[in-house]
């Protein structure tokens, strides 16, 4: 097996931190169009088990959503429902966390934004407890065109954290410099991000992302190689913007920990084929949204010439026994190219061979 040399270790940490920052670049967008009024808090009991309604809130059509939780277990539980305007009756269902409609409320509307829950209906063995609670006056969920209230107002957070995680904990409007610094293989990464919790939209919590500014500096002996294409990267991130769509507010909740706490849960794998390096990433933080924006575009289509540049036409007319010692080989491509455009091709090294293709001997120019 060929001793891997100096260049293709250097590739390796650029590929390597390349697909690892993914996870570190953000935006900032416009304002959601809907808006959510935040519900006061209810406690009281199901049978002899305390509860606490965290949220519920009226939608168009007499729809009704919100979460609850078990004091002894603290796992909030999500709620849909809806009124029968003719009947007074409201029905309410509960849900997991998948997704598993485990219970059902039952109760009636007493005034015009306001009910009374009496029972409940455990959905695996439909034993019936009462419900003792508070009649619980519901705010309205509504769409622009709906003026009687105001949205919550933007809770700017300055340069907290903790005060935007709080806010995102029921998808309040919150805005925050994210700052994070990070030493690594010799590098130390200064970032500034914005970070913009824009309320909920069909039901998820919206988060917009912008990356402002990416700073690299490097011990004396990272290799200055790898340096400058990493900074080159990044330079092209900064200004690039995109949003997700968390299916629950504790997923983000639960991201944005991880993060203040410097775990960014991201992996990368890249497979050397007669095409060249073929390199995907993949983040667990995501993985509860829907993203999208021109950040996400560019990692999608992330390969290795968008660090080293074009390849160039193989030399196959120049015919070489071996590569000098601190040379990369490259498979030819199949449009007939190999080395990159800051590469000199030497020529096409005799009898090897990868993956079926002719085999060139690159040396940094």
């Amino acid at each position: 097996m060929k001793k891997p040399t100096k260049i293709n270790k250097i590739k390796t940490i650029t590929i390597f931190l390349t697909i690892l920052f993914f996870i570190f670049s953000l935006f900032n967008l416009t304002y959601s169009q809907t808006t959510t009024i935040i519900s006061t808090q209810y406690k009281g009991k199901i049978g002899k088990y305390p509860i606490t309604i965290e949220y519920l809130y009226l939608k168009d059509n007499n729809k009704i959503e919100g979460k609850y939780k078990y004091d002894n277990i603290g796992k909030s539980l999500r709620l849909e429902g809806e009124i029968d305007l003719k009947t007074k009756q409201v029905t309410i269902r509960e849900y997991d966390e998948n997704n598993n409609n485990t219970g059902i409320f039952k109760g009636r509307l007493i005034k015009d934004d306001t009910v009374r829950l009496l029972r409940y209906i455990r959905n695996k063995d439909k034993k019936i407890f009462a419900v003792r609670v508070k009649d619980i006056k519901l705010p309205r969920k509504y769409n622009q065109t709906t003026t009687m209230r105001k949205y919550p107002k933007l809770i700017n957070c300055d340069k907290s954290l903790d005060c935007f995680i709080s806010a995102s904990k029921m998808c309040n409007p919150a805005k925050v410099v994210y700052t994070p610094r990070l030493d690594m293989f010799g590098l130390k990464i200064n970032a500034t991000y914005i970070l913009e919790i824009k309320g909920i939209e069909e039901n998820k919590c919206t988060l917009y992302l912008r990356l402002e500014k990416y700073d690299l500096e490097s011990s004396p002996d990272f290799p200055q190689e790898a340096l400058n294409q990493q900074k080159g990267i990044y330079k092209k991130l900064e200004g690039m913007d995109g949003i997700c769509k968390f299916n629950k507010n504790e997923d983000l909740t639960a991201m944005l920990k991880r993060w203040q706490e410097g775990i960014f849960n991201v992996s990368a794998s890249c497979v050397l084929t007669a095409e060249g390096f073929n390199c995907k990433s993949q983040t667990e933080d995501f993985k509860n949204a829907e993203c999208k924006g021109k950040y996400f575009e560019y990692f999608e289509k992330f390969n290795v010439e968008e660090i080293y540049g074009k390849r160039m036409p193989a030399n196959i007319r120049t015919k070489i026994d071996k590569c000098p010692e601190g040379a990369e080989t490259i498979p030819i491509q199949e449009d007939g190219t190999a080395c990159f455009e800051n590469q000199k091709d030497l020529g096409t090294i005799e009898g090897l061979i990868i993956n079926g293709k002719p085999v060139q001997c690159c040396v940094p120019k």
